[in-house]
């Protein structure tokens, strides 16, 4: 009888161990799960606006461009022509610019938003005054 005590015992231990094991398994498994949850949501700028705000520089490398060649040029009448589609190109930039929901964006884009204009702004600072 005693023996069948402890055995029964020992299983009692044996299976609370085991128990108690799972329990921190699992809640290892669900802190595992938080963190990767966690690494997964980091901030990022949003394809949509990226996508946006590159075509925007895009447009302003062109348009500098155009301006340098506008500035080292004897003839800026023949270039009238390029300085009108520049005009087209940066009327419909605007309108997407106009078109985008600032409420929407993220903290992320926001940043963004900022080094883009910081870096158009310092290009278009390096046409105006010469230095390159």
């Amino acid at each position: 009888m005693k023996k069948a005590i402890v055995i029964l015992l020992s299983s009692l231990l044996v299976a609370s161990l085991l128990v108690g094991c799972a329990d921190k398994n699992s809640s290892e498994s669900k802190d595992e799960k938080k963190t990767q949850q966690t690494e997964q949501k980091k901030p990022t700028v949003s394809k949509k606006f990226k996508k946006l705000m590159d075509s925007y520089e895009d447009f302003f490398n062109e348009y500098i461009k155009f301006m340098k060649k506008y500035n080292d040029s004897d003839n800026a009448l023949e270039m009238i022509t390029d300085y009108t589609n520049y005009l087209t190109k940066y009327t419909k930039m605007m309108k997407k610019l106009e078109n985008i929901d600032q409420s929407k964006l993220s903290e992320e884009d926001a940043k963004y938003y900022t080094k883009v204009m910081a870096r158009i702004n310092k290009k278009l600072a390096s046409v105006t005054t010469g230095k390159n």
